[in-house]
């Protein structure tokens, strides 16, 4: 049983990929193991530390997916891991139309 609570709007997919993302501040892109994704946010595991309200580019590496692979996240949730790393969350930040 899945024991998040749902603060989404859109349900979750749990989905087995590989990110990589980069600070908009930075060429350097790392790579992270994607924990669940929706249309809203993300979640996935990192080795780095990110700062809550960074904005973050982030592109689905493996498996390719059929929507856009490429997007903007703003980091509003860290949580520290026993194993030193960090679960991160974030909503996707979509371009308002001109």
């Amino acid at each position: 049983m899945n024991d998040i609570t749902e603060k989404r709007r859109e349900k979750r997919i749990n989905i087995s990929c590989e990110l990589r993302f980069r600070s908009l501040d930075s060429d350097e892109f790392y790579e992270v193991d994607c924990i669940d994704l929706s249309s809203s946010g993300v979640s996935f595991y990192s080795e780095y530390l990110l700062q809550i309200g960074e904005e973050v580019e982030v592109q689905v590496i493996h498996p390719p997916i059929w929507f856009s692979t490429t997007f903007m996240i703003k980091i509003v949730r860290i949580d520290p891991q026993e194993n030193g790393a960090f679960k991160v969350g974030a909503i996707i930040e979509y371009e308002e139309a001109k």
